[in-house]
């Protein structure tokens, strides 16, 4: 698991945009928001998972199917809930947010050059990855 921190954003708004390609539908991945003390054994305060060309979000909702195409994962997380859309497509506006400090982003099940991760919060944005 490749795990990229980036400075604390303890509350407020943050936003976050997972621009991604899977290795295949039938190979897992992972891709979230958490704390670096905790990840990546812990808990993620706001995770994805695919499997089996079906997309999870940290509630274990199945949201989204899938092949080999790329996905955009955009969404913006406050102080106790998270509201995320796939492709353009609303998604879900009351996903649940697990209490923590969001300081690092984590994946897994992606080949190199197949992922960027942009986050960004009130005072402005960084681009911790970009492969």
């Amino acid at each position: 698991m490749a795990t990229l921190n980036f400075n604390a954003i303890p509350s407020g708004t943050l936003g976050y945009s997972f621009s991604l390609i899977p290795m295949s539908s039938k190979t897992p991945f992972s891709v979230g928001i958490g704390d670096s003390a905790t990840l990546p054994s812990g808990e993620a305060l706001v995770a994805f998972s695919g499997v089996s060309g079906k997309i999870y979000d940290n509630d274990e909702n199945f949201i989204y199917s899938y092949n080999n195409q790329q996905l955009t994962i955009e969404g913006y997380v406050f102080d106790t809930y998270q509201a995320y859309n796939i492709n353009s497509l609303p998604v879900n506006f009351d996903c649940s947010r697990q209490p923590g400090e969001l300081n690092a982003v984590f994946l897994t099940g992606f080949s190199e050059g197949k992922f960027s991760i942009k986050v960004w919060g009130k005072t402005g944005s960084c681009e911790p990855c970009t492969s």
